[in-house]
């Protein structure tokens, strides 16, 4: 079966890689999709649409991995309706997968990515990665998780200290 394919290009990216991949799974973010809109009256296969978004090409590749194999999926709206509404995230055993190749940096840049290409589902999917990693750990055990550096001062950590109690 054929698929119309667009090309996306990230224009951060230095060696200028072209990503070919589904409409359908392009349409999983809203910013492509408002993109598209822009560039509507030009035929396809004339035009790279050009996204900045300062992560890897591996990243991207991840990330447009992710929706071409949900491109059939229904698309998350973008009229802001549901903000504020948290909905359980669901993991399918493909998703699972998908994430169990993915180490701690790539997961970071895949939030950063779909933060800005605004794919709701994923950047759901990574944030509950990240919300599961640091339940239950330690201030301090969070800072190296998430690498915070601690810029308190021992007075103030020790104030702190006697506020929570």
């Amino acid at each position: 079966m054929a698929f119309e394919t667009i090309s996306l290009q990230n224009t951060l990216d230095p060696n200028g890689r072209v990503f070919e991949i589904p409409r359908s799974a392009a349409e999983h973010s809203v910013v492509v999709r408002q993109l598209l809109e822009d560039f509507s009256s030009l035929e396809f296969g004339q035009s790279v649409i050009p996204i900045s978004v300062n992560v890897s090409e591996e990243c991207l590749d991840k990330v447009f991995e992710w929706t071409t194999h949900w491109r059939d999926a229904p698309k998350a709206a973008d009229d802001g309706a549901a903000a504020g509404n948290v909905t359980a995230v669901e993991f399918t055993p493909w998703d699972d997968q998908f994430f169990s190749n993915v180490d701690q940096d790539m997961l970071f840049e895949i939030l950063v990515a779909t933060n800005y290409l605004d794919i709701k589902p994923l950047y759901d999917m990574a944030c509950q990665i990240v919300a599961d990693m640091i339940r239950g750990k330690s201030t301090e055990e969070i800072r190296q998780i998430l690498n915070i550096r601690n810029d308190f001062t021992p007075e103030h950590e020790e104030a702190r200290r006697r506020e929570a109690l």
